[in-house]
């Protein structure tokens, strides 16, 4: 998943899920040689100084909530430390999926 996160404190989920069958969690719908075209998702969203982008994996997007993924972001820590904290989150959270994240700041 990516998510926008404001600096005004709004997060939206800007990247769509393709899979919304609760009994097949996390099935691997698109990947990059499977077939002999790729087919990508694109928007546009408008990013200003101060916004940060998350990009994760379901190991943090499925067991921590948009709430708690603001309130981390929100604390304004370096991108680093960010990335750390929910991490560590998911992993309080019993994750049982591999964590991935990437926190990117607009300056």
């Amino acid at each position: 998943r990516i998510y926008h996160l404001s600096a005004t404190g709004l997060l939206q989920q800007i990247s769509v899920d393709h899979c919304t069958d609760p009994t097949r969690p996390s099935p691997l719908t698109r990947a990059v040689g499977a077939d002999a075209t790729i087919v990508l998702d694109d928007c546009v969203v408008d990013i200003k100084q101060g916004d940060q982008l998350l990009v994760c994996s379901d190991g943090l997007s499925g067991v921590v909530n948009d709430q708690t993924l603001s309130t981390i972001l929100q604390q304004n820590l370096p991108a680093q430390q960010s990335v750390q904290a929910l991490v560590n989150q998911a992993l309080l959270q019993q994750s049982r999926d591999n964590i991935t994240a990437i926190v990117l700041m607009a300056q």
